[in-house]
């Protein structure tokens, strides 16, 4: 053996690969017993009347946490994580916190694609904690459409990211008191244009077609309305009239290809993600209020806005 060398030590060697925050979680000891330090500097008489374990087990959690130096005792009374030990702790949490969703609604998680979000979002769904899952019924199969329609029709401002054109969101938005029934008509008017150059882009954009009664003195002069549209949806609206080019000018819509549906209003969120076999659902919608279920998706909303390009309207 190369003294050395720690690496060709078989215990070192084992130590320093094992990844640190599956060592911690295959121990509940050591897994409570740091959660436990986390919270601050603790005496050992404090862990022991805290962690639900033996005594045996708890004095062997904390020597091996602290042989890991997940956890230090700088003095002879107090232990204290180290910052290795704060982020393996918050690794743990943030874990929990996302299990702690999945497991309030197992049948919706099963059934639906989270690959259709964005991997970081995908790695933050502890966000969505409050969620709550509306789901169509045989007797109300209009639930979840009804949700988010109403949602839209009181909210000021909305930023939305649909794979498809929808009638009763498109009606929702002229309702709303900003008048954003034109974002959706914008969409049409752009797949109107797409029959010229930049087709594609122009008829996705157009996949937020107006309402048949929707007239030009709907269209609002504000920007109160942002959409993200779904550039699958070219072919359905490439022989749908909608406005003029000009009454596109003050309206905010980019089309990139996107699988997901998502609404934010000023306070909520709802998220419908894809069946497993990549079509849309409009059966069930997630609905969260909470502020970081809010923030989680305005970062997504954000992130998509970025990665979407403006239609063409020119003729």
């Amino acid at each position: 053996m190369n003294f050395d060398d720690p690496d060709s030590d078989p215990e070192t060697r084992q130590a320093v690969e094992e990844p640190i925050v599956e060592y911690v979680t295959t121990s509940g000891a050591r897994t409570a017993v740091l959660r436990t330090v986390a919270d601050g500097p603790v005496s050992t008489q404090s862990v022991l009347d805290t962690v639900s374990a033996s005594e045996s087990a708890v004095y062997g959690a904390l020597g091996e946490l602290r042989e890991r130096d997940l956890i230090r005792k700088p003095d002879s009374d107090a232990w204290e994580p180290t910052g290795l030990g704060l982020a393996v702790g918050e690794a743990i949490a943030e874990r929990r916190r996302t299990e702690e969703v999945l497991r309030a609604d197992p049948e919706y998680w099963k059934t639906h694609d989270v690959t259709a979000l964005p991997a970081q979002f995908r790695a933050t769904l502890s966000r969505l904690a409050d969620a709550e899952v509306v789901r169509a019924t045989d007797t109300d199969p209009h639930r979840a459409v009804r949700e988010v329609k109403r949602r839209i029709e009181a909210a000021d401002s909305v930023a939305i990211v649909s794979p498809i054109y929808h009638d009763e969101f498109v009606d929702a938005l002229g309702g709303r008191s900003g008048g954003s029934e034109s974002a959706s008509d914008a969409g049409e008017s752009a797949s109107n244009a797409g029959e010229s150059a930049s087709n594609a882009e122009k008829s996705a954009s157009g996949a937020g077609g107006p309402s048949p009664d929707a007239s030009e003195s709907d269209l609002p002069t504000d920007a109160s309305v942002r959409l993200v549209l779904g550039s699958a949806v070219v072919e359905e609206t490439v022989d749908t009239a909608g406005p003029t080019d000009e009454q596109l000018e003050p309206l905010d819509i980019r089309v990139r290809p996107v699988s997901f549906a998502m609404t934010l209003t000023d306070d909520c969120l709802l998220l419908s993600l894809p069946n497993l076999d990549g079509s849309y659902d409009s059966g069930t919608e997630l609905v969260a209020e909470s502020e970081s279920a809010r923030e989680w998706g305005r970062l997504l909303f954000e992130h998509c806005w970025r990665t979407a390009a403006a239609p063409d309207a020119s003729p």
